[in-house]
Order: C-alpha cells, then structure tokens, then sequence
C-alpha cells in the first residue's frame, strides 16, 4: 500500500513539472528591432530574459509597427546573438538603443532589421 501511494506522488510530481515545462516552453517571445528606433525586451515580475537566438533580415519583409510577430526569412548571426545575450540574459527588462550600430556588427546590407528570439523564465 505504501508502494502505490509512493509512486502514485512521483507520477503525479513527474506530470507537474512536465506540464510546467510545455507552458514555459509555449511562451516563444519575438521582437523586431529596426535600424532608427531603441528596442526594449521585457519580462513579467519574478522572470527574466533568456536569449534564443537573434537574427537579421530585409527590412522589406519587416513591420516595424508589429515588433512582436515573427519573421521567417531570416539570417542568424551568432556575434549578435552573444551581444544581445550579454547584455539582456538573466535581467527583467533590457533596452538596447542604436539598434543600427548593432546591427552593423554582421556586415548587413543598409536596410536591414534585427530579430530577437527570447523566453522568460523564471529564476
């Protein structure tokens, strides 16, 4: 009877934390950062940002009033990436201005935008 009561908990304990990481992992944040404008990532109280990937593209393919949609046709670029995870992973909020200057750290055509990928999770 101890048995049954025993792994009866550890499957229900094994289901809770199952669940809780789907819906975190549901919880895929985009932002579109255009050249001319500062970009601000943000997470609810008690998270923080998790940098997933970054990337660049078009600004033709972009809509820079729609920040938070994604954007398929993308390059990643793994310098940006580890700049932007620099700066913003394990912080609530994190502003990055000049978004153009950093941008050019890829060698991007002028006209281009810059994607973020994040989550928030929780510490």
């Amino acid at each position: 009877m101890l048995f049954t009561k025993l792994t009866a908990i550890a499957l229900l304990a094994a289901a809770w934390c199952w669940t809780t990481d789907a819906a975190e992992a549901d919880q895929v944040l985009y932002n579109v950062a255009c050249p001319d404008q500062t970009t601000e990532l943000k997470c609810a109280d008690g998270a923080v940002i998790d940098i997933d990937d970054v990337s660049f593209g078009s600004l033709t393919d972009a809509d820079c009033a729609a920040r938070d949609k994604a954007i398929s046709d993308v390059i990643p670029c793994l310098t940006l990436l580890e700049l932007v995870a620099y700066r913003c992973d394990g912080k609530a909020e994190c502003q990055l201005e000049k978004t153009k200057d950093i941008i050019d750290i890829c060698s991007t055509p002028e006209d281009t935008f810059m994607q973020i990928t994040y989550a928030c999770v929780t510490e």
